[in-house]
């Protein structure tokens, strides 16, 4: 059915086109008929006098407007079954011909399986992938003009489709815009930042302590600000005409929550020695305790080691390894390099820090076992935590909100969402030109068809003939 509609209209088509040159042959025929027994001033008269047409003038005209009208209609039916739009690239990376996370652009994507087979599921039964893949096409906006040309990167591409055979008649206007927009939806699925690192949720807050509420509420503090570094690094300038912020005092912000806030809330915690379940944390510690000792106990044992191993070494090897080479630059020089004792320092320096580590998270579990020991039920301390923990996630969950918005406004208004769809500029006007031009072009051979028939079939004498084309040669020569 799609290809009879499709061969239905190049029937119209090859109709109007072989109506339009019958009557200019016929017209050109006639004309060199009468050529032959007429001068052309007396053909131009008789043009100018409508060589007793005159009656015949308003069929001619109707018959024209006939042939207009087929011809509008011709042009309706072509654009419901051939329209394009422009795709452009409004990130700033695209005018390096690069995606926005900087692998290389490719231009295929528009027409890929993938962005085909979700615009045919949202055009519904009126098309398939493999439908739109006979009558889509795209290419560069911005053609070259010469081999000069040759590093010409594309930003802006015209995605168009034409009904052919295969695809029959099809509301094109419809197709190419659902692909456009499906190809847009996958681009900014695949390339935009993931907003869902700053859905942040505390339903699972009561499954952890007290103590533990510093590292815990720290996590989604850090979100925001590892988010926000990103798009400082995009644009450090940038600020939200909604939020009034910028993602530099948008991570001043966290960071100052992260370092005032939960700081104030974990030493209130520890002074106070307040916890849900105090004996089943003090158990847990305990245990930490224990693991943390041993691993401090190994890490001294490792430093020592190479502390007599480095005061066993040979200080005369260690004056004396030196290796003539060449720089970059061919400059000579003498290189020293690494031997066992530099090994060994790197070694025990690493084993010594570690160690301090080790050290210091001891320390702070016993006097946070010291604390929990001497705990008090306070009420009025547990009610002002609980309070303060409230106060600071709805800082944290608000401050994300915000962080999410200047993203968003950055995307709208310096990346201008990514990829942005237009219309070509319409021809409506021209093709109004173009088929005025060809009702009057028609009008004009029709009418001269007439009048070069009628002077073709009127009888004259043989001598006034003679005499007329006697005269015609004189005065051609």
């Amino acid at each position: 059915m799609k290809e009879f509609g499709y061969y239905v209209f190049l029937v119209c088509v090859a109709v109007c086109a072989l109506w339009m040159l019958a009557v200019f042959f016929r017209t050109v025929l006639l004309f060199l008929r009468c050529r032959r027994r007429y001068m052309l001033s007396d053909i131009g008269r008789e043009m100018l006098r409508g060589g007793g047409l005159r009656r015949r003038i308003l069929g001619l005209v109707s018959v024209s407007a006939l042939f207009g009208a087929a011809a509008a209609l011709i042009l309706l039916a072509y654009r419901y079954q051939n329209a394009a739009v422009n795709i452009t690239l409004t990130y700033t990376e695209a005018a390096s011909g690069l995606n926005p996370n900087g692998s290389r652009y490719n231009m295929s994507d528009i027409l890929s399986d993938e962005v085909l087979e979700e615009a045919a599921g949202a055009l519904g039964s009126v098309a398939d992938p493999e439908l739109l893949k006979n009558g889509l096409s795209v290419e560069p906006a911005q053609k070259k003009k010469d081999e000069d040309d040759d590093d010409l990167i594309s930003t802006q591409f015209a995605l168009s489709f034409v009904s052919g055979r295969e695809t029959g008649i099809q509301k094109a206007e419809d197709i190419v815009r659902t692909v456009a927009e499906t190809y847009r939806n996958w681009f900014i699925r695949k390339y935009a930042p993931d907003f869902g690192s700053l859905d942040l949720s505390f339903e699972d807050i009561d499954d952890y302590d007290y103590p533990d509420m510093q590292q815990y509420l720290s996590v989604a503090v850090q979100r925001i600000i590892t988010f926000s570094e990103a798009f400082s690094g995009k644009d450090a300038a940038f600020l939200s005409g909604s939020t009034g912020e910028s993602f530099s005092s948008l991570k001043a912000k966290a960071e100052d929550i992260r370092n005032t806030g939960l700081g104030a809330l974990n030493d209130y915690i520890l002074y106070n020695g307040i916890s849900r379940d105090p004996e089943s944390y003090m158990s847990r510690i305990r245990y930490g305790h224990l693991i943390e000792s041993n691993e401090y106990l190994k890490n001294i044992r490792a430093y020592n080691v190479r502390l007599r191993a480095i005061e066993r070494y040979d200080n005369d090897m260690a004056t004396v390894v030196y290796i003539p080479t060449y720089d970059v630059d061919n400059t000579f020089y003498m290189s020293k390099t690494k031997i066992g004792i530099d090994h060994f320092s790197i070694d025990a320096e690493a084993f010594s820090a570690a160690a301090s580590g080790n050290l210091e998270t001891i320390m702070s579990q016993d006097y946070l076992l010291r604390q929990l020991e001497g705990h008090r039920r306070d009420s009025a301390a547990r009610r002002n935590v609980g309070e303060t923990i409230e106060t600071l996630e709805a800082q944290i969950l608000e401050l994300a909100e915000k962080t999410k918005q200047t993203a968003q406004d950055y995307l709208d208004t310096a990346q201008y969402g990514y990829v942005s769809i237009s219309t070509p500029d319409d021809s409506f006007l021209k093709e109004g030109i173009c088929i005025a031009a060809a009702v009057l072009g028609y009008l004009i051979l029709a009418y001269a068809g007439m009048v070069l028939a009628r002077m073709c079939r009127r009888a004259r004498p043989q001598g006034v003939e003679e005499k007329v084309s006697g005269e015609g040669r004189e005065a051609e020569s």
